[in-house]
């Protein structure tokens, strides 16, 4: 259970024990953004690759930034990562059923990454992060540590440290033993946008920090998971509330009338969410439900763009409290 919560899957078969409503205060960071700015920053991230966190929600700035600069869709890492559809590479780290035969198993693996021709992942069971090559099909070891969530950029992976009492660590591929602390304060969950890294720390507040940088600036209270499609999308109890990446502009997007409802996974503009022990995608307000939804809890949801399906991974626990997780196509209908 210690793993799935590592994954960001915090709800799963909870003892019943409901949480106090709180009220989520976002707090507004900065001076709004003009016009003017905003075309600015998307004229320069286009030119230059350059991301300017601060404008991640102007014109089609996050969607490149997710194709070009992290190596899997990034909400699917947020939710644990463990599917990752990318460049017509199609890899799990759960077996895969009869209707997902082309999908490539690496055992144990979680938060798939790829760098290049490499796959970057976690292990399930030494915690060690390892690099699978696509063409040789052999894995080496990055990082002998005990690793939880693992985020790449094109060129660094960031990693909770377990070792360094759950801190944020930064290594670069090619010289591994020399780890660099981001946040040296425990982080449950993390992703990093250019030059900005976005974190939820152990009182579950949702905070940016520059890569580099000491100082923090509060986004959200109260946030149990987060996900991003240009804005902050943050999930407080059955709440959905979306916001701009410096904190302003928030909004109520989505209340649930169950009060264990909880937001397992997002592609662009369709929200996951699973309710009252079913799952359903919602755009624009339109809920849709979902064929392969059982009694499990889902995650790590990705869309197969070329084939116009989604993947994920759903979580089973049997009598035994034994869990499975298991590599399932999401198919809109009843």
């Amino acid at each position: 259970m210690q793993r799935l919560r590592e994954q960001g899957v915090q709800r799963i078969f909870r003892n019943g024990a409901k949480l106090l409503l709180v009220t989520a205060v976002v707090i507004g960071i900065g001076a709004a953004g003009t016009v003017l700015q905003e075309r600015n920053a998307v004229a320069a991230f286009q030119s230059t690759g350059i991301l300017s966190y601060e404008f991640l929600y102007a014109g089609h700035v996050f969607d490149d930034w997710n194709a070009a600069g992290t190596g899997n869709d990034v909400n699917a890492l947020l939710t644990g990562g463990k599917v990752l559809i990318r460049d017509g590479v199609y890899v799990t780290g759960v077996p895969a059923d009869d209707t997902a035969g082309k999908f490539q198993i690496i055992p144990n693996a979680s938060y798939l990454n790829k760098m290049g021709s490499q796959i970057i992942y976690s292990d399930d069971q030494d915690r060690h992060i390892y690099a699978y090559d696509l063409d040789t099909k052999q894995k080496s070891i990055i990082y002998t540590g005990n690793s939880g969530e693992v985020f790449c950029t094109k060129d660094s992976i960031y990693f909770v440290d377990y070792d360094e009492g759950a801190a944020l660590m930064k290594i670069d591929p090619q010289k591994p033993t020399d780890k660099t602390a981001v946040v040296k304060s425990p982080v449950k969950s993390f992703a990093v946008c250019g030059d900005t890294v976005i974190f939820l720390d152990e009182g579950s507040v949702l905070k940016k920090q520059a890569v580099g940088g000491k100082s923090t600036d509060v986004l959200m209270k109260h946030v149990e998971r987060f996900f991003l499609n240009g804005h902050i999308l943050a999930e407080t109890k059955n709440t959905i509330v979306e916001f701009k990446p410096d904190g302003r502009d928030s909004k109520k997007l989505l209340q649930d009338a169950d009060p264990e409802a909880s937001l397992v996974g997002i592609s662009g503009q369709k929200l996951f969410l699973q309710s009252n022990g079913e799952l359903a995608s919602w755009t624009k307000g339109a809920k849709t439900s979902l064929r392969s939804a059982a009694n499990g809890l889902y995650g790590s949801i990705v869309e197969d763009k070329d084939n116009q399906a989604y993947y994920g991974i759903e979580y089973q626990q049997d009598n035994s409290s034994h869990i499975s997780l298991k590599l399932v196509k999401l198919e809109e209908g009843e």
